[in-house]
């Protein structure tokens, strides 16, 4: 009894050991399932456009199938199982992802769009069965077409009428594809209120993008357009991007076109450029362009008048004010006396210059030319005795300036040697070319022996009563004949000094000086 209930154990034993290696023979299979039941996923192209691809596939088993687009070709393709099962499920980086339950054996599509033309992509498929196996990647390369020609689409400066094309600068047009440009069709810039045409002066190609430079500098504030044939610009496949023409439609342009951008301009010359001038002159600005000053009003442009003591400021009218071509001319209706600064005054942007552009302000200064401004200054003066024999010549420097409030007038004081002189004043005709000086004019303490003035005469003759007259020359020199010095404390014939003719030269012109002999002998004589 004892042995048999010990067989019964053992066959138990046994028994049991079989069921439990058959019960985990059964779950291995059912957890543990390996790739050769994983499903097939087969993809395939069904058609392929210009921006989108058609992509059937199918699985082998009940399950799903993922795809994912990428740009190019040679992506790497997945072999992990855990990177199998991340394309699946999306978890990957791709252009797209796209997925959907399948049957067996049932074929399905999906279409990719928003693709670039003429480009190659790879679609990437895998899929699963019901059971979770996850198949292998499959590839697909696809390429879409190229029927439709390159289309501009935007432009750097954007077109408009603003203000934003540098007058040296290029614009920028971006189309929707690569292109390629055909050197022998010109792109043409045309200035619309200048009229002229101009070639542009290069044109280079980065992809989509190119760069129109222009063929020469554009005039400020000028409307430009851009226009070019068809055909100046290709895509890979050849087809031709459509001509471009600019036009005016009314009040509107259409195509591209920009506005260049202002210019402050600054005045050229300014005329008179003499910096001393006469009286009542006339001013002539000058500009790079034509100028307009429609827009002046009273008041706008002003000139200061400067004595030294007073300033008057005067509002230049716009009657006073003239344009023609390039020059602005203003009329003075004031006239000022001599030695007066005159400064003018344009503000900025008052004026327009070419089309529309500003002025920068315009100052300038002179100073009024006294009409005897050729006789006045520093002065050589041989004096050339009428004395014989003996060295009675003397040389003497006189100082002539103009006299207050008097254009025919000039002030003169000489210097003998010893100082003492006074200014006197003459008279001078700049039409007769002459000048007088009034008989006893005084003339100041030449010699250190007393006052002198200054009679017609000679040697032999004394006219107390006669004006002494002598000639002026345009380059500022004079010569004044029968100049006889008396000493005024002793009458007119106990007083002679001297008599002399004098030759007067403006200092810068005289080449050398000497002083005169026998100022001793005379000063003895006397």
């Amino acid at each position: 009894m004892k042995n048999n209930i010990k067989y019964i154990k053992r066959i138990s034993i046994f028994v049991l050991a079989l069921v439990i290696s058959a019960a985990c023979a059964k779950w291995e299979s059912e957890t543990s399932p390996t790739l050769e039941s994983a499903s097939t996923v087969t993809l395939a192209v069904l058609s392929a456009g210009d921006s989108s691809v058609v992509i059937s596939f199918a699985n082998s088993a009940n399950g799903y199938v993922s795809l994912n687009l990428y740009e190019g070709t040679g992506n790497a393709v997945p072999t992990e199982k855990e990177d199998r099962e991340a394309m699946l499920t999306g978890n990957v980086t791709s252009m797209e992802y796209y997925s959907a339950e399948t049957a067996t054996g049932v074929v399905s599509q999906y279409t990719f769009e928003g693709l670039v033309q003429n480009a190659s992509y790879e679609v990437m498929g895998v899929g699963n069965n019901s059971d979770g196996v996850v198949s292998e990647v499959v590839v697909q390369v696809v390429n879409t077409s190229d029927s439709n020609p390159p289309v501009l689409t935007g432009t750097d400066p954007e077109v408009g009428y603003g203000e934003v094309l540098a007058v040296d600068g290029s614009v920028v047009l971006f189309f929707d594809e690569p292109v390629f440009y055909d050197d022998t069709k010109d792109l043409t810039f045309s200035e619309y209120f200048d009229g002229e045409d101009v070639v542009a002066g290069s044109v280079t190609v980065d992809g989509n993008a190119v760069t129109v430079s222009l063929g020469e500098d554009l005039t400020n504030r000028d409307y430009v357009w851009l226009s070019y044939p068809e055909g100046a610009f290709t895509d890979a496949s050849g087809n031709l991007a459509a001509e471009m023409v600019t036009y005016q439609d009314g009040n509107q342009f259409v195509g591209l076109y920009w506005r260049a951008v202002a210019k402050e301009f600054e005045a050229l010359t300014i005329l008179p450029v003499e910096a001393v001038v006469p009286a009542g002159f006339d001013i002539v600005v000058s500009f790079a362009e034509a100028v307009n000053a429609d827009d002046v009003a009273d008041g706008d442009i002003t000139l200061t008048y400067d004595d030294g003591t007073d300033i008057l400021t005067k509002a230049v009218l716009a009657s006073e004010v003239s344009a023609s071509g390039n020059d602005l001319t203003i009329t003075q209706s004031f006239v000022a006396a001599p030695g007066v600064e005159v400064t003018l005054n344009i503000p900025a942007e008052l004026l327009g210059i070419g089309i529309g552009n500003p002025n920068v302000e315009v100052t300038a200064s002179w100073s009024i030319l006294h009409p005897l401004q050729a006789w006045i200054g520093n002065y050589d003066v041989a004096a050339v005795s009428y004395g014989s024999p003996g060295a009675w010549d003397e040389a003497w420097t006189a100082t002539i300036a103009a006299v207050a409030g008097d254009v025919n007038s000039l002030a003169i004081t000489i210097d003998a040697g010893g100082g003492g002189g006074i200014a006197f004043n003459v008279a001078v005709d700049d039409v007769g070319m002459t000048i007088s000086v009034a008989p006893g004019t005084p003339i100041g303490n030449l010699y250190g022996y007393g006052p002198t003035a200054v009679y017609y005469g000679d040697y032999a003759t004394l006219d107390e009563f006669a004006t002494i007259v002598g000639t002026i020359v345009a380059d500022g020199t004079m010569t004044i004949d029968n100049w006889t010095t008396i000493f005024t404390d002793y009458g007119l014939v106990g007083g002679l000094w001297d008599a002399f003719n004098t030759t007067w030269t403006p200092a810068a012109k005289k080449k050398a000086a000497s002083r005169g002999a026998g100022f001793a002998s005379k000063a003895a004589r006397f």
